[in-house]
């Protein structure tokens, strides 16, 4: 099947670019943990093409408030992390 072809390749794409986006990160990680990494990674792109394809807007947008929030955590946990180091070389 085509389609089955045409996804497998779009995880594995995905997958590798973040492996190698985060190469320090990912090579600290057991056998488990990377499968588990690969199966989330495989699990939200089919999510994703799933509401696109039935255009479930809603999801769509569910998803992508999501991440822009987690964005925003990590973002401000930098900010913090930057500034207690400020003031602990002080």
């Amino acid at each position: 099947m085509e389609y089955e072809t045409e996804f497998q390749n779009l995880v594995d794409a995905a997958f590798e670019n973040e492996r190698n986006a985060k190469s320090d990160y990912f090579s600290k990680l057991s056998g488990k943990a990377l499968n588990i990494i690969y199966r989330d990674t495989k699990y939200n792109i089919d999510f994703l093409y799933t509401a696109f394809v039935l255009q479930e807007k809603k999801i769509m947008e569910d998803y992508v408030n999501n991440h822009l929030e987690c964005r925003r955590r990590d973002f401000l946990q930098s900010i913090c992390r930057y500034f207690l180091h400020l003031h602990a070389s002080e």
